[in-house]
């Protein structure tokens, strides 16, 4: 009797080593690896990505400069209006973490929307207002309301002085 719970533990382990599970590969248009088609493709979104964003190797803290950034949307469907912005930091975590949550960015602006596989740049006022090296980042779709295929591509980082 002693024994007997060692049975059942032994007894249940090789049943279920004898189970096997396979991937379900029924379109099921609930599940949402299949996207809404249920056809086992990601739905079609937009994809913003900032295509450039181009920076100098130093600036002067308290001055104000203009940036160029360019969006492009590299998705398959057309993006509703989102807000473009630059943002600084003196260390990635900082700038990555403020890129993702922040809704104070130094400059911003909007764009009222993007046609799929088109690019479009705006021009962004921006004032470091702290002497470091640091970050300056570019920031589409900051407030997360364009529903994309990629949410994680949003951004681009580049590393400069402030004097």
């Amino acid at each position: 009797m002693r024994n007997s719970w060692q049975y059942l533990v032994l007894a249940a382990i090789l049943t279920m080593s004898a189970c096997s599970v396979t991937e379900d590969t029924r379109d099921n248009p609930l599940d949402p690896k299949y996207g809404s088609t249920g056809s086992g493709t990601t739905a079609t979104k937009p994809d913003l990505i900032i295509s450039a964003f181009n920076t100098a190797a130093s600036y002067n803290d308290n001055t104000a400069y203009n940036f160029s950034v360019t969006v492009t949307n590299q998705g398959s469907t057309a993006a509703s209006g989102f807000t473009v912005a630059v943002w600084t930091g003196v260390s990635s975590s900082s700038l990555n973490y403020a890129l993702a949550y922040s809704t104070t960015f130094a400059g911003k602006t909007i764009v009222s929307s993007l046609a799929a596989g088109a690019s479009t740049t705006v021009t962004i006022s921006f004032t470091p207002l702290f002497t470091a090296h640091g970050l300056i980042g570019a920031y589409a779709d900051t407030t997360e309301t364009v529903s994309e295929s990629l949410e994680s591509n949003n951004y681009k980082l580049n590393n400069v002085i402030i004097n």
